[in-house]
Parts: structure tokens; sequence; C-alpha cells
């Protein structure tokens, strides 16, 4: 569980500040490749262990911060678009 709430953050934030990164495919590929920098890194300086199952769950982290970040922006849309 955590580690899927913690890459929920690099999932909203990613398309928020890069446009070419607000596409769900472009996010899920960033969030796999940012955590297979983490685990690589804990693996080299032995400060944890390589799990794929840390792996898959950081994935998922990202996709699901990517769909806040659709669910957030349909809202905020919705209500600029009543003022």
């Amino acid at each position: 569980v955590y580690n899927i709430i913690m890459t929920i953050p690099f999932g909203i934030f990613l398309p928020l500040l890069y446009k070419p990164f607000r596409s769900f495919r472009r996010v899920a590929f960033a969030g796999f490749l940012y955590s297979l920098l983490i685990e690589i890194s804990q693996f080299i300086s032995g400060r944890g262990l390589f799990e794929l199952d840390d792996l898959f769950n950081n994935t998922i982290g990202a996709m699901l911060g990517y769909w806040l970040y659709i669910l957030f922006n349909k809202v905020m849309i919705y209500i600029l678009k009543d003022k």
C-alpha cells in the first residue's frame, strides 16, 4: 500500500507540469521507469530489496495519480464553466 501511495503524486504532477505526459500510456511508462530506477538504486546501494511487486505497485500508484489528475481536471472545468 505504501508503494502505491508514494507514487500517486508522481502521477498527478507529471502531467500537470509537462504537457507531453498528458497521456495515460506515457505516465504509466514513466511511472514504471521511475520505479525501476528506485529498485535498481536500492539493489546497488544495498539499502533495500529489488522486488517485482514493488515495481508493479509503484506503477499502479502512478496510474492512480494520473486518474486523479484527470478527475481533478474534469471537476475544475465543470466548476469554471459555470462561472
